[in-house]
């Protein structure tokens, strides 16, 4: 994942979390993937120019990404909030973990009640993995 080759460092990221093991190929899930990378505001004003294709634009925003990294600069926030269209949730499906309690099960209920067509459905993997404790 992590390649060095002199004092060039590349970070592949193509497959994280679209890889999973067999046993949960079951769950027919969507998964994102959304990936941050520290842009300084000292670099950002050359990403912003109107004038750059899209090669040109991805190759500026590289760079002042790969300086940025190389300063240690922190992106300044701790999460990002994604705004979701309420209708891409009307007949949403929710596979619990098979762990999950029956008072986390209640707050997932809770939170889908005002979703006419959502479901939940049990983990197939329920009562037979253990809860570390």
């Amino acid at each position: 994942m992590i390649h060095q080759e002199g004092d060039m460092v590349s970070i592949d990221t193509s497959h994280i979390g679209i890889y999973k093991r067999k046993e949960w190929d079951c769950q027919k899930e969507s998964r994102f993937r959304l990936i941050f990378f520290p842009v300084n505001p000292r670099y950002a004003d050359v990403i912003k120019s109107k004038n750059l294709d899209n090669l040109n634009l991805i190759m500026q925003a590289m760079s002042a990404s790969y300086q940025s990294l190389k300063e240690n600069y922190i992106l300044n926030f701790d999460y990002r909030d994604i705004p979701l269209k309420t209708e891409a949730l009307e007949n949403i499906e929710v596979m619990l973990g098979p762990c999950t309690s029956e008072g986390e099960k209640a707050i997932v209920e809770a939170l889908l009640k005002g979703f006419k067509n959502s479901k939940i459905k049990d983990s197939l993997f329920k009562g037979k993995i253990r809860r570390n404790k």
